[in-house]
């Protein structure tokens, strides 16, 4: 594929993304109404089922297990610019190269959609969803693409800084 065929792609995928933010729910959950299952968002409890939550305070205490050994100091700012994660919108959990079908340089499907959930709009799904971008070859573009349609830059800077918490 050529630079301008995977950013088709990456628009095509972004477009479609867009339209399942569209759906909404007042709780993480799973499609089913069940718990959900993200490493990403709970980097403590791979293979855990969490929620569903239905306010911020909920996603707050579970998501902050994972910040056990960070300064009470540090937590506590994390908390105060945590932005709002309602509402919950559609995302399909597991948005990587492998899992998208492309034909005739379209987009022809996505596949795996058992990490499908609504997650926070603040949150995981922008960044997981976006990972695809990084994983092309000369994905800048195509990152940048879908990074434009999709984040706000305050919720990026909020996202960086609990990762960069985590992984500290």
């Amino acid at each position: 594929m050529t630079s301008t065929d995977k950013e088709r792609v990456a628009k095509q995928t972004a477009e479609y993304l867009m339209q399942l933010h569209e759906l909404r729910s007042d709780r993480l959950e799973s499609i089913s109404g069940q718990p959900i299952y993200s490493a990403f968002l709970f980097p403590n409890g791979y293979g855990i089922g969490h929620g569903p939550f239905s306010s911020d305070d909920e996603l707050w205490a579970e998501m902050s297990l994972a910040l056990a050994q960070v300064p009470e100091q540090v937590r506590s700012k994390l908390r105060r610019r945590m932005p709002a994660a309602a509402p919950y919108t559609f995302t399909h959990g597991d948005l990587t190269n492998v899992n998208i079908i492309v034909e005739n340089d379209n987009l022809a499907g996505i596949l795996d959609w058992e990490s499908s959930a609504f997650f926070p709009v603040c949150g995981n799904l922008p960044v997981r969803e976006l990972a695809w971008g990084k994983m092309i070859k000369n994905g800048k573009t195509c990152f940048a693409h879908i990074y434009r349609i999709i984040l706000r830059p305050a919720i990026l800077g909020w996202i960086s800084l609990h990762c960069a918490t985590i992984l500290s």
